[in-house]
């Protein structure tokens, strides 16, 4: 699995491709806005030829005023019969003052396909941390573990 890791303010742009039949892409970014500033991440997967599998997520959090924006393109050319492709947008929001939005696409030229996509946005959960202060977790560590969790 190919990993990247965002970790500063300013615009990304990942592109990738899967021009190999039969080729197979699993894909993680990590964006870790815990800085002030603007994150984002524009991101292109093309199949151009059939049978191949692309598997692409991204994860990310936000504290301290960070906004994250993350645009997701899944792109599923006309000769890409028979390709298997899943996007995901997952981000956490750590703090009142921070936002987030995710927005996936399909562009679908091909007629035989299996394609998905989904996106969340949200907080932590209140009953993950009482769950964790009930067995004597104080709330900061509580968050840590939390987060650590949603990232791996």
């Amino acid at each position: 699995m190919e990993k990247i890791m965002i970790n500063k303010p300013g615009k990304h742009e990942i592109k990738l491709q899967l021009n190999k039949a039969g080729e197979r892409l699993e894909w993680l970014g990590i964006i870790d806005a815990r800085e002030a500033g603007d994150y984002e991440l524009n991101l292109v997967m093309t199949h151009s030829v059939p049978n191949t599998f692309g598997r692409v997520m991204v994860k990310g959090i936000a504290e301290n005023g960070a906004r994250v924006k993350v645009k997701g393109l899944v792109k599923i050319e006309k000769e890409a019969q028979n390709t298997d492709s899943f996007l995901s947008m997952k981000i956490l929001l750590l703090d009142k003052q921070s936002g987030a939005t995710a927005e996936p696409e399909l562009e679908i030229k091909a007629n035989q396909v299996k394609a998905s996509h989904s996106a969340s946005v949200g907080k932590i959960d209140e009953e993950q941390l009482f769950y964790l202060a009930s067995r004597g977790i104080n709330e900061k560590e509580a968050k840590n573990i939390i987060i650590k969790g949603f990232l791996n």
